[in-house]
């Protein structure tokens, strides 16, 4: 069965967006019925990061969030995340990615949802665009055929 031309739109418009937001070095250009969506020039300094991320996920999105980086163990977390006034209904505005590639975690997504359950009321979720940089040794990313899942060193998950 074909899906319909707005599906496959959004499935091209996701898979840009989650390459746009992860590798600032490259160039995106996204056009859709001769409308141009996105037409993103390439990166060069961490601290025009921010434009990258308004240009694609608009600039209230980046207006309601507090830059993070931090460092130890060998790892490295920097990004954006949410004001705890900033709760969204749809986990859609939830972007990690590990030493490169966009990953879903159910840890991670559990450790974001209990670093947040005193400011988040039930049923909203935090937004978040993070990138955690470690040895690739440190985690295994082929435990799912899609990539997009992982498993840390002692995780159950």
């Amino acid at each position: 069965m074909l899906r319909t031309e707005r599906t496959d739109y959004l499935h091209i418009e996701e898979v840009v967006t989650r390459l746009a937001l992860s590798r600032y070095d490259i160039g995106f250009k996204l056009l859709h019925n001769g409308r141009q969506l996105f037409n993103l020039s390439p990166i060069d300094a961490p601290e025009q990061r921010g434009q990258r991320v308004a240009a694609v996920l608009g600039k209230s999105f980046l207006q309601h969030m507090l830059s993070l980086e931090f460092e130890a163990a060998g790892m490295r977390l920097w990004g954006w995340v949410g004001e705890p006034g900033y709760p969204r209904s749809q986990a859609d505005a939830q972007y990690l990615y590990l030493t490169g590639p966009m990953i879903r975690d159910k840890l991670v997504n559990h450790a974001v949802r209990q670093a947040n359950e005193s400011t988040i009321e039930p049923g909203r979720n935090a937004a978040y665009l993070s990138s955690l940089e470690t040895e690739p040794q440190q985690v295994d990313i082929n435990v799912h055929p899609t990539q997009r899942r992982c498993r840390f060193p002692g995780s159950r998950v």
